[in-house]
C-alpha cells in the first residue's frame, strides 16, 4: 500500500474526514499516472480555450483583477530557475499561444485553494474566516516542520486553462506527509474536485490558436517532458497568500512559525489590496 496516515484523526476531534482523504491520495496517483501515459494533449483542429479563462484573462491576453487566497509553497530558487526557463522556451517558441507572461518570482505550488473570484465583496467574508482559522493553526502548530520531495512529471494541458508542469511524491512516506499536509488544509475549506499539485507556466492564449501553432506546441512539450527534475519542498515556506490576479501573489504569514515566531501577526487580517 502507498498510504501510512501520518497524523491522528482521533485528536482532530472528527474534523478530518479519513474516507474522503483516502479517495484523495487514490485519485491523486491515478490522475498522475494517466498524465504519464497521456502525455500533452490539445483538441484536434484549432485550439479554444475553456470559458472560463475569461475570468482571469482579458481579451488582450493580459490578466484581469481576479482575487482571491490561498496556501501554497514558496519555491527555492533553483527550482524557480528551472521552471522559468520552462516558461522561457514555450514563449520563446510557441508564444502566440499564451496570454501575458507570469513572473518567475511568483511561481510557486498550491496546496490547497480557498477563495478566489472578479468580485472580492463576494468572497470577502470567507477570506477572512479562512484567515482566522489558518492563524490559529499557525499559533497552535497544527502544521508540522517537514519536507516533501517530489519528481516531476509532465507538462500537461490542464482543463484547456493552462499549461502546468505536474509533479508526483516520490515515495510512500512523501505521499503520507503531503496527505496530511492536505487533511489539515482542507479543515478550512473542502473542495469539489481532486487536486493536482503543480507548477503554472503559463496561461492559453484567450482568443485560442490554429491547428499549426497547435501542433508545433505539442513538439515542444513533448521535448521538454524528457527531461524531469525533483523538487522539494519544505513546509518553512508554506504560506497563507492572497492574490489579486495571477502575476500578483501577497504572503500574508507562514503556516510553520519561525523559531523566533512567537505569534502570527493580527494586523495582517485588516490586509488591504
Amino acid at each position: 500500500t502507498l498510504l501510512h496516515l501520518s497524523f491522528n484523526p482521533i485528536a482532530w476531534g472528527g474534523f478530518v474526514r479519513v474516507a474522503f482523504l483516502v479517495n484523495f491520495l487514490d485519485c491523486y496517483s491515478e490522475r498522475i499516472n494517466s498524465f504519464e501515459r497521456r502525455g500533452f494533449v490539445l483538441p484536434e483542429g484549432r485550439f479554444e480555450p475553456s470559458a472560463s479563462l475569461a475570468a482571469k484573462v482579458d481579451e488582450n491576453n493580459r490578466f484581469r483583477r481576479f482575487y482571491g487566497d490561498t496556501i501554497f509553497f514558496d519555491l527555492p530558487e533553483d527550482i524557480k530557475r528551472k521552471a522559468g526557463s520552462l516558461c522561457e522556451t514555450l514563449y520563446r517558441q510557441c508564444g502566440e499561444c499564451f496570454s501575458e507572461r507570469l513572473d518567475e518570482k511568483t511561481l510557486h505550488v498550491t496546496l490547497h485553494r480557498l477563495s478566489s473570484g472578479n468580485d472580492i465583496s463576494r468572497i470577502s467574508d470567507e477570506m477572512f474566516r479562512s484567515e482566522i482559522k489558518l492563524a490559529g493553526f499557525t499559533e497552535s502548530d497544527v502544521f508540522e516542520r517537514t519536507e516533501i520531495n517530489f519528481q516531476t512529471n509532465n507538462i500537461i494541458n490542464s482543463d484547456d486553462k493552462s499549461v502546468v508542469l505536474s509533479m508526483k511524491p516520490k515515495t510512500e512516506s512523501d505521499y503520507g506527509k503531503l496527505l496530511s499536509l492536505y487533511g489539515k488544509a482542507d479543515c478550512v475549506k473542502v473542495l469539489p474536485y481532486p487536486l493536482t499539485l503543480h507548477i503554472t507556466l503559463a496561461y492559453f492564449n484567450r482568443n485560442g490558436f490554429d491547428e499549426e501553432v497547435s501542433g508545433r506546441l505539442r513538439r515542444v512539450v513533448n521535448i521538454l517532458n524528457e527531461d524531469p527534475f525533483d523538487i522539494t519542498l519544505s513546509t518553512e515556506e508554506l504560506y497563507y497568500v492572497k492574490f489579486t490576479d495571477m502575476k500578483s501573489y501577497y504572503r500574508i504569514f507562514p503556516l510553520v512559525k519561525n523559531k523566533s515566531q512567537k505569534r502570527v501577526i493580527r494586523k495582517s487580517f485588516t490586509t488591504e489590496y
